[in-house]
């Protein structure tokens, strides 16, 4: 089952997008308020991996299922943390809240894995939704925290998976009776498998579950 809810900006613009292929595993789209080619400011899964945006389309804060890490505008790391202590395997007991602003009417509070608040206001509503994943490692013992090396070999393969999305979207919105089956442009696939080949070769040694 596929289902779709959407929350406008007071120009009527789609503010966030969200949608659904069963009732546990829901997606956040947020995307600036623009007329026309609006860009993707953030995407939040409720798997514990989310990716914002500054506007100048570098990465500004990305989460992953073990913690995350904060960039400058210039792609500058400013930040980093994990959600767990590592030798006891505990949830982390203090992080300091980081909150974001994505507009206008957008804004983002994180306090722990499990509470990241995402807020929208404006003149007529005033909405709050909880972005953060309750997550549980099966097998803790096989944890490995990932290098800054693959952070941004996992981060590049990610970014191409939206934009290839975002994509075969827009061309479908244009070619909308031509056939379903458009693939994305090459570039992108060609990037997205080169990425590909190089994450497994990285991490065919790991094992790691999480539920």
């Amino acid at each position: 089952m596929f289902l779709e809810w959407e929350q406008s900006y007071p120009s009527g613009n789609v503010a966030i997008l969200i949608s659904s292929v069963d009732y546990v595993d829901f997606t956040f789209i947020i995307m600036e308020d623009k007329d026309v080619k609006p860009k993707l400011q953030a995407i939040f899964t409720n798997r514990g991996q989310s990716t914002c945006y500054h506007p100048n389309g570098l990465i500004w804060l990305n989460l992953t299922q073990l913690g995350g890490f904060l960039c400058s505008e210039t792609g500058a790391l400013r930040r980093r943390w994990s959600w767990l202590n590592i030798a006891p395997h505990v949830q982390a007991a203090h992080l300091q809240p980081l909150c974001l602003v994505l507009g206008p009417n957008i804004s983002l509070r994180i306090q722990t894995q499990e509470r990241i608040s995402l807020n929208f206001t404006s003149r007529q509503s005033r909405v709050r939704f909880n972005v953060g994943s309750e997550l549980t490692l099966a097998h803790p013992e096989w944890l490995e925290v990932p290098g800054p090396n693959r952070l941004q070999k996992h981060l590049r393969l990610k970014s191409l998976e939206i934009y290839s999305l975002l994509d075969r979207m827009q061309t479908c919105m244009v070619y909308l009776h031509s056939h379903p089956n458009i693939k994305p442009r090459y570039s992108l696939t060609a990037q997205m498998q080169r990425h590909r080949r190089q994450t497994d070769k990285g991490t065919s040694h790991m094992k790691t579950h999480v539920l």
